[in-house]
């Protein structure tokens, strides 16, 4: 049971360190294409960072699921 705590604790830190390492790329991406283009683009990449919190989530979750199951 222990390392089963252990291996999702160590998922979810890893999970939340990407999370947080891809929405500062996302944003410093965002950040250089608008000072070249429309402010439409950081909307666009707004959105895309969203979708990919959503993504990164739900790939969370399945991982837990298979962890505490397995």
């Amino acid at each position: 049971m222990m390392v089963k705590l252990a291996t999702v604790v160590g998922v979810v830190v890893g999970v939340t360190v990407a999370v947080a390492e891809t929405g500062t790329v996302l944003t410093s991406v965002a950040v250089r294409l608008r000072r070249r283009t429309a402010e439409s683009v950081t909307v666009g990449g707004s959105v895309g960072r969203q979708m990919l919190m959503l993504v990164l989530l739900l790939l969370l979750l399945l991982v837990l699921m298979l962890v505490l199951l397995g």
